[in-house]
């Protein structure tokens, strides 16, 4: 299982980081996107999205 959270940045980006390492694995336009985006990279399906700043 991994754990990211999302904080919108200046640029209206949503950046998606690993809660525990830090680790960023990407930025996306929506915030529906973000679990796709983590499955992509990871290649885990299990994936929990803390809320970040909007």
């Amino acid at each position: 299982m991994i754990t990211v959270t999302v904080e919108k940045n200046a640029k209206g980006k949503y950046k998606v980081a690993d809660q525990a390492t830090g680790e960023v694995y990407g930025y996306t336009d929506a915030k529906d996107d973000v679990v796709d985006l983590v499955r992509d990279k990871t290649g885990d399906l299990d994936v929990t999205v803390l809320a970040g700043n909007d």
